[in-house]
């Protein structure tokens, strides 16, 4: 499991009222979420609506906690968020940096994200 969602687990972490919501605007057909090196992808594909993304808040221990773990992306996490937006009907791929310039990133993909069957 990923390190946050043990964080979670733990009681270091909560669900806030707020949510990142994507694609708002109908134009907008291609989302990026970054954690260190790794890159969610994340595409409209069927999805109609916004997607909103619950957001959640550290506790005060919460945040002491986070300083000790590694910010070079959670790959466990980062899949178990894409799965969700799967599951939302968004097309979902994983992909590592490999170059960023003028506000472009250039990424390899590792893998497509898909919903257990």
């Amino acid at each position: 499991m990923g390190h946050y969602f043990d964080a979670a687990e733990l009681g270091a972490m909560h669900p806030s009222e707020m949510t990142y919501n994507l694609f708002k605007f109908p134009t907008r057909n291609v989302e990026l979420l970054r954690a260190g090196k790794l890159v969610l992808k994340i595409e409209r594909g069927t999805a109609t609506k916004p997607i909103g993304l619950p957001l959640w808040r550290f506790t005060a221990v919460g945040r002491e906690i986070v300083q000790l773990l590694s910010h070079d992306g959670d790959e466990e996490q980062l899949i178990r968020v894409g799965k969700w937006f799967a599951g939302k009907g968004a097309d979902v791929v994983l992909g590592e940096t490999i170059d960023e310039a003028n506000g472009k990133i250039r990424m390899k993909n590792l893998q497509r994200i898909i919903l257990d069957p």
